[in-house]
């Protein structure tokens, strides 16, 4: 007897990975390279905030009050100071003029304005550029686009699991210099939502051996509630006036 054989075929889809995977991996290795790069830097930064309670427990009306107190009264605070960096991690400011009007709440975003992305960790919160980065968060590639001749990679940056040391949002990172280019992350911590805006630009050395992409403004927005009290705020930080020393150990591109 002859036997008929039927043959089934199989389509066998092959995984492709994003291609954000590929671009992060470079812009991970290069961070501590970034890290090294600055060797010390002195520039003028001016921090302008404004901010307002929108609502408070009734418990606490009448000893606010007393205080001056009451909702939607805006606080502002603005600031013009110089800082100088040298590397690895040394800050010193020194404040040439401050005007404060009403109370802060203590919701300044400082340490990420003098933080630093390259790190493994900036206000005690996983950068897209830890080692560690991958086991935190899922990337996706969202195109490109063109500045100063360069291209750059827009990469949506995703937690795998929310909490308080996760960011969430965008990260612009310019192709073969693995650096940044601009940035919009959010993140929260004890009940206090961040997010900010930063966006960089090559900054030439004083001795002409290169340049390095520096942040020039950062927007930040600030918003939560803690017991009761509820308040948001807006900050906006520019830095000018670099003086830029590249780390003459290593090579510049």
């Amino acid at each position: 007897k002859s036997q008929v054989v039927q043959l089934q075929s199989v389509t066998i889809h092959a995984s492709k990975e994003d291609p954000a995977y590929s671009v992060m991996r470079r812009a991970i290795a290069k961070a501590k390279y970034h890290t090294q790069q600055v060797d010390s830097f002195s520039a003028k930064v001016y921090i302008k905030g404004k901010g307002k309670l929108t609502d408070y427990p009734w418990l606490a009306k009448k000893a606010l009050e007393k205080e001056g107190i009451t909702k939607d009264r805006l606080f502002i605070q603005e600031s013009v100071s110089e800082i100088q960096y040298m590397r690895p991690n040394k800050f010193k400011e020194k404040v040439i003029a401050i005007y404060t009007q009403g109370k802060n709440n203590n919701t300044s975003p400082n340490e990420y304005i003098f933080g630093s992305l390259y790190e493994p960790e900036i206000a005690e919160t996983i950068s897209p550029l830890s080692p560690k980065a991958f086991s935190y968060y899922r990337f996706e590639y969202l195109g490109s686009f063109r500045d100063r001749d360069m291209e750059i990679n827009k990469i949506k940056i995703v937690p795998r699991s929310r909490g308080d040391n996760v960011f969430e949002g965008t990260i612009n990172i310019v192709e073969d210099y693995w650096s940044i280019h601009s940035a919009e992350l959010s993140s929260t911590k004890m009940g206090i939502k961040f997010k900010g805006v930063a966006i960089y630009n090559p900054i030439e050395d004083s001795k002409k051996l290169g340049q390095a992409w520096m942040p020039v403004t950062q927007n930040f927005f600030v918003s939560g509630s803690v017991f009761g009290f509820e308040f948001e705020g807006q900050y906006l930080a520019t830095v000018k006036d670099y003086k830029l020393f590249l780390n003459p150990a290593l090579k510049h591109e």
